[in-house]
């Protein structure tokens, strides 16, 4: 017994080590200027002193659900409206560490069905968790202030998946009614909070699926589960495929303010999906940046055949995953993990073709394969090598993403930094123009502005 709690001890112990780390990395970057979104979502917040918080928190229009539980705790940060972003970026920051408390206590809960020792599946927990807190493409979700939706709704999501599977011992247990009771309020609380956050909460139930499906398919098996998963997993599903079939034509209306068509953004997205996989298994410094709307377009399979390739490779990996989901289960759950996680915002729906923070849960998946992937090598290689080449891997992820943290922390740099990555990027020029301004080098911003004439000839930023 005394042996067990210190093993918890030592355990989270490690896991404050990380949650200290990742703290101390990105502190530098907290006081960066709010930006882009912020100031079309937070405005209202200088009139909460005289009109109430009620007036604001149900004022939202980010998404249908008005997102009214993200903007309470904009509400409740009012008075550091607008000059004083480091509250509003600390505040995402500590949400960000308790996500990654939820997601070890996930990855122990699923790690614990597969056949690892002991030590393997805490190194295993924590690798997971380490990678997936201090990668790259976590940054701008955490110092983009708006993006505590995403930050609240993944919070919230990630409680409902933890306390369903509690429910689910319960259950297996023996303890059916209270297990089905645990469960039900798992997903249906868990869901509706996580969609007053942001939309994206809906895939709730989908993220269950892929867990059930992966490591659990025998319980599919007993009716009771069958009637349950039907009523709270596939119906809200079904539910969310009604709404989009029913809106479809205002979706496509909406992209006449669009430089591209349906067409383009489903072409388009296997690139999307697969250079989001590519950043985040080796993540390229010059990748990162808030501004992708110079992301190419394609226009057809072949037009550029890169889109054909990516639609391969993601074919490959659900078959694979499927075909191999006894022999290979943690891969199998990374791919349909990762693919579940941006079937929605990776659809149809009119947003922009690319943004990092849409792989705030997705991540998940390739943080649990490179995990996966250091104990498989612990296991079958040199144990010493495996541990140098595990350790210089979480230091140049942390390296790279100190340096994006450090130019989040300089408004100049970052400008002249998104800029140069993105050159054919109309945000990322005008945003660059502003910053000579900022400094009075006039010539200088019309120059930019004069860059962004050629990009799009029709753009009505150098003329503002």
């Amino acid at each position: 017994m005394l042996k067990i709690e210190k093993s918890i001890q030592t355990e989270y112990l490690l896991l404050s080590i990380i949650l200290l780390i990742v703290g101390v990395v990105y502190y530098p970057g907290l006081e960066s200027r709010f930006i882009l979104d912020d100031h079309y979502n937070l405005s209202g917040l200088a009139a909460v002193k005289t009109e109430g918080y009620i007036n604001f928190v149900f004022s939202g229009f980010a998404g249908p659900s008005g997102r009214p539980l993200s903007l309470i705790t904009f509400a409740i940060q009012h008075n550091a409206w607008p000059n004083n972003p480091f509250q509003f970026k600390l505040f995402n920051l500590g949400i960000h560490l308790f996500n990654g408390i939820l997601v070890f206590i996930l990855s122990k809960m699923l790690i614990s069905q597969l056949t690892y020792n002991k030590n393997e599946k805490i190194v295993f927990s924590l690798l997971l968790t380490f990678i997936w807190l201090i990668h790259t493409m976590q940054v701008s979700t955490v110092l983009y202030a708006v993006q505590r939706m995403t930050l609240l709704a993944s919070t919230f999501t990630l409680l409902g998946i933890v306390l369903y599977i509690k429910g689910r011992k319960l259950l297996q247990s023996n303890k059916v009614n209270e297990g089905f009771a645990y469960m039900s309020f798992a997903v249906a609380g868990g869901t509706c909070l996580a969609i007053l956050a942001k939309e994206s909460g809906i895939l709730l139930p989908l993220y269950i699926l892929v867990i059930e499906i992966i490591f659990s398919p025998v319980l599919f098996k007993q009716k009771s589960y069958r009637i349950w998963a039907w009523a709270f997993l596939i119906f809200p599903l079904v539910a969310l495929m009604m709404y989009l079939a029913s809106s479809l034509g205002d979706t496509l209306s909406g992209y006449q303010t669009r430089t591209y068509s349906v067409d383009n953004r489903l072409f388009s997205q296997p690139i999307v999906l697969v250079q989001y996989l590519t950043n985040l298994i080796i993540p390229n410094p010059s990748d990162f940046a808030l501004f992708h709307d110079d992301f190419p377009v394609s226009s057809g399979l072949l037009s550029p055949p890169k889109t054909l390739i990516s639609i391969l490779i993601i074919t490959c990996l659900l078959i694979t995953g499927f075909v191999y989901r006894n022999k290979f289960t943690l891969f199998s759950f990374a791919v349909f993990w990762f693919f579940a996680g941006h079937s929605l915002e990776a659809s149809h729906v009119n947003l922009e073709l690319y943004f990092e923070h849409r792989n705030y849960l997705p991540s998940i998946a390739t943080s649990a394969v490179i995990a996966s992937l250091a104990i498989y090598c612990y296991r079958r290689f040199s144990r010493s090598a495996s541990i140098i080449f595990m350790s210089g891997y979480l230091v140049l992820v942390t390296l790279i993403t100190y340096g994006e943290v450090m130019v989040w922390a300089n408004p100049v740099r970052q400008a002249v930094e998104w800029a140069r990555s993105h050159p054919g990027s109309v945000r990322a020029l005008d945003t660059l123009a502003g910053a000579h301004l900022y400094v009075r080098e006039y010539e200088n911003a019309s120059i930019t502005y004069e860059r962004i004439l050629e990009v799009n000839e029709r753009d009505f930023y150098p003329y503002l």
